[in-house]
Order: C-alpha cells, then structure tokens, then sequence
C-alpha cells in the first residue's frame, strides 16, 4: 500500500523539481540574450 502512494510522490517530485529547472535555465538563457543584444546595440 505505502509503495503504491509513494511512487506516485517521487514521479510528480522529481516532474516538478525537472519542470522548476528547466523554467530557470529558460530564465536565464533570456538574461543572457538580452544581455548579448543590448551589448550588439552598443
């Protein structure tokens, strides 16, 4: 019974903490384009 409630926690834990990273990496690479873009401008 604990192991069939407990798969289902670590499958959704370990989709949310992939989702969280790959939403900061996406954050990140915009800071970083938009920092190379303003440098082009100058």
């Amino acid at each position: 019974m604990t192991a069939a409630i407990l798969i289902p926690i670590k499958v959704f834990g370990i989709g949310f903490i992939i989702s969280m990273g790959i939403s900061v990496l996406i954050k990140f690479l915009l800071d970083v384009i938009k920092l190379f873009s303003k440098n082009s401008t100058d």
